[in-house]
């Protein structure tokens, strides 16, 4: 059983179907407002005052929304409270019975141990919209992104574009774990049992070049077969299964499609981070310019 530090699962059991009906609402209206007006949230939900402030005040003891007080009362969605009403959905709909401890945080969002009802362990990933995650996701044809777009909406594309690509690449047979449900910012995936690539200790240079065969061959892959770049690859988004020596490739939501223009040097720089890092840690050398022509299918 999973080890449960963040307390979702104790929110949900003290929230009711008027309390998850107000954060959704609440979240509806954050297209138009940064905090919502009182007035608009009272118009959607069509229940006595004293009810809506009920759950208002709820929401604010957990931290699921926040309050601006000034020449208007409004009230806002925060992460939290996106998380909340993602996990209802997966848990809702079977995927998820529990979440447990914390096992990554990044620039991308955080990670945590979940459970499955087969009693598997499984990953859930709760993305997190920042103003560098804009720049960068702004850049990619298929999703426009534009100035009005808040941290909610920047937070479930991310979502979306991880969950999308990671099924599309699973499919075709690159090693990456297997995506299982999204909603809104929440990506769940299969847990990998192993460690990141960076905790690897020393390793014979035949069992790391097999390694870096294998991650080479998943990023030819990508680019030939789904037509995108990894676009942030290093040693510290690729996991190894200790017992097989096989290499997973995590952490895909700011890939780029091959024909966007900024594909080119973002596959460059993938490739060199890995080299470096095989260079240097195990004595394993490949030259860039060919790795890069073996990606691209130009020779063998």
């Amino acid at each position: 059983m999973v080890r449960i530090t963040y307390n979702l699962d104790f929110i949900l059991s003290r929230l009711d179907n008027i309390d998850i009906l107000v954060l959704r609402v609440i979240e509806g209206l954050m297209g138009k407002f940064e905090f919502v007006p009182i007035e608009f949230i009272e118009s959607r939900v069509r229940f006595s005052s004293s009810s809506l402030s009920k759950a208002l005040h709820k929401l604010l003891d957990f931290r699921l929304v926040s309050r601006r007080v000034g020449d208007y009362t409004g009230y806002g969605l925060t992460f939290k409270g996106l998380d909340t009403l993602a996990y209802h959905y997966l848990k809702s709909n079977g995927y998820v019975t529990m979440l447990g401890e914390k096992i990554g945080v990044g620039k991308e969002g955080e990670v945590f141990l979940g459970e499955a009802p087969s009693g598997e362990f499984i990953v859930v990933k709760f993305h997190r919209g920042g103003f560098s995650g804009f720049r960068r996701i702004r850049r990619f044809r298929s999703y426009s992104i534009d100035a009005q777009h808040s941290w909610l909406e920047l937070a479930k594309l991310t979502g979306e574009r991880e969950f999308r690509v990671l099924s599309d690449l699973y499919k075709i047979g690159c090693r990456v774990p297997k995506p299982i449900a999204w909603n809104r910012h929440a990506v769940v995936q299969e847990y990998i049992d192993g460690i990141d690539l960076y905790k690897v200790g020393s390793l014979d240079a035949s069992i790391a070049s097999k390694i870096l065969d294998s991650i080479i061959e998943d990023i030819k892959i990508a680019y030939q077969k789904v037509r995108v770049v990894h676009g942030d690859l290093s040693e510290y988004n690729i996991m190894i299964v200790e017992s097989s020596w096989d290499a997973y490739i995590i952490d895909w939501p700011q890939y780029a499609y091959r024909d966007d223009e900024l594909a080119e040097s973002l596959l460059r720089r993938d490739v060199e981070y890995i080299l470096r890092f095989f260079k240097k840690k195990f004595g394993v050398r490949r030259d860039v310019e060919s790795t890069i022509r073996i990606i691209k299918g130009e020779y063998s």
